[in-house]
């Protein structure tokens, strides 16, 4: 068939007058005529007729499979799509999470060198934090232990205390 002849055939088909719009899949299939009208327009025999026709329906058939392939994998792109904005949300979530972890983390930091600067950095204050604080809290403690308890952990204590005196410069004798 020649490029003329195909139009000149598809010029002859009747226009379908439809109230709905049809998809482009039910327009291709109205255009497929039926098996007497392409006898009679290429005068052909009826084998040559049924093979055309055949063709035809396999060309709307693998038109049709071709659509709802497409359909189904846009739905699956778009569920992709979906997955991949939720993922995005989720990052954004964490992000917003660590951030906040890590300005935690921080002014933990910051408090602790504050602090430790302020015990150390001052005779006064390390007395203070001694007499104040840990000697009476050790001693309520120490107190409240049996009497074998508290040998021991007077010869831990004084162990400890032995080991400072060793470091060079950590804990020096009055004068």
């Amino acid at each position: 068939m020649t490029k003329d002849t195909i139009l000149k055939w598809f010029k002859k088909l009747p226009i379908l007058k439809v109230s709905r719009p049809q998809s482009i899949m039910e327009r291709l299939e109205g255009l497929i005529p039926d098996l007497g009208e392409i006898k009679a327009a290429y005068k052909v025999d009826t084998n040559i007729a049924e093979a055309g026709r055949e063709a035809l329906l396999a060309v709307d058939h693998l038109l049709k499979e071709t659509e709802r392939a497409l359909a189904k994998a846009m739905e699956r792109q778009q569920q992709a799509i979906e997955v991949s904005d939720l993922q995005l949300e989720q990052q954004a979530i964490t992000g917003s999470i660590i951030d906040v972890q890590y300005y935690k983390s921080l002014d933990a930091e910051t408090i602790i060198m504050n602090l430790r600067e302020w015990l150390l950095g001052d005779d006064l204050t390390i007395a203070w934090m001694l007499e104040n604080v840990l000697i009476p809290a050790f001693t309520s403690a120490f107190a409240k232990q049996s009497e074998a308890r508290q040998r021991k952990l007077f010869s831990g204590l004084r162990v400890a205390i032995n080991v400072l005196q060793k470091l060079d410069g950590v804990l020096l004798e009055p004068e």
